[in-house]
């Protein structure tokens, strides 16, 4: 507007705020996960952009817009947290919804079924959508434990089960103890770690004492048992011999055994060097 004789001259036209927002939601509509948006606000930024802001119940929406082109410069879209919720169902039918949190720009949506926990990052624009984490039971983990574990020792159970990488469960039996790995996710087995128990491998060595050399009166003196090593030194007395000997604790199998005879200065000499070799 001339300030002396009170011309006007139009210099640039604007969409109508009408436009503006058909404009945007029609941008975010056709890009974006998110529906039913509504005018909340409308502003005119340096003469010459747009900026509208349109809101609904599955989320917000902030679009700039070139005034004279009408061309979208700039958005921000964040959809609600309940439309992140539906979002991440729609992609794992039959779960059911447990938590939504927020982390930096991304929602983590906590679902599950019968037998997962599953962790899903949704970018809070609704478009990129990735699993975090997934994690089975810890009711099912227990059961598939308990199975593996009777599999290495038909008497055995499971002691305690803890979650870390994965699932690591510890499990007694008559004959075995040990711990079993399962995948975190699918209860898979990968790895087993087992060894006999003291009372097994004493019984398994007085009954090779007993078909070796006929044995039948034996006494169990000393066990000592090296778990770092995965060995047991055992020294049975029978009748007219002592017997010495080191089993692998995995396999039960007898690594070393000597024999002395239980009267006599030469054999007191060697047990005093057996006593040292099998302490």
């Amino acid at each position: 507007m001339d300030l002396k004789n009170g011309e006007a001259r139009e210099v640039r036209s604007l969409p109508s705020p009408t436009e503006a927002f058909e404009k945007a939601k029609k941008f975010v509509k056709g890009n974006f996960p998110v529906s039913r948006l509504e005018p909340k606000e409308y502003r005119v930024i340096e003469h010459k952009y747009l900026e509208v802001t349109l809101a609904g119940e599955s989320g917000v929406a902030k679009v700039k817009i070139d005034g004279a082109t009408g061309d979208v410069l700039d958005y921000y879209v964040e959809v609600s947290p309940e439309r992140a919720g539906w979002l991440v169902l729609e992609r794992y039918p039959g779960y059911t919804l447990k938590n939504i949190s927020e982390e930096n720009d991304n929602y983590v949506v906590e679902i599950e079924d019968h037998s997962k926990e599953i962790k899903v990052l949704l970018s809070k624009d609704g478009k990129m959508l990735k699993e975090k984490d997934r994690v089975l039971k810890r009711e099912l983990a227990e059961k598939i434990a308990e199975e593996e574990a009777k599999k290495i020792d038909p008497e055995a159970k499971v002691e305690s089960l803890v979650l870390s990488d994965n699932w690591t469960a510890e499990f007694t039996g008559v004959t075995k103890v040990g711990t079993l790995t399962l995948d975190r996710g699918t209860g898979g087995l990968l790895k087993v770690e087992a060894r006999f128990t003291e009372r097994a491998l004493e019984d398994l060595y007085h009954r090779h004492v007993q078909e070796k050399y006929g044995e039948d009166n034996l006494n169990t003196e000393r066990i000592t048992h090296y778990k770092d090593k995965g060995y047991m030194n055992i020294k049975v007395s029978g009748s007219e011999y002592i017997y010495y000997a080191r089993l692998d604790t995995k396999t039960g199998e007898i690594l070393e055994e000597d024999r002395v005879p239980k009267k006599g200065l030469t054999a007191k000499i060697r047990q005093m060097q057996l006593e040292g070799k099998y302490k």
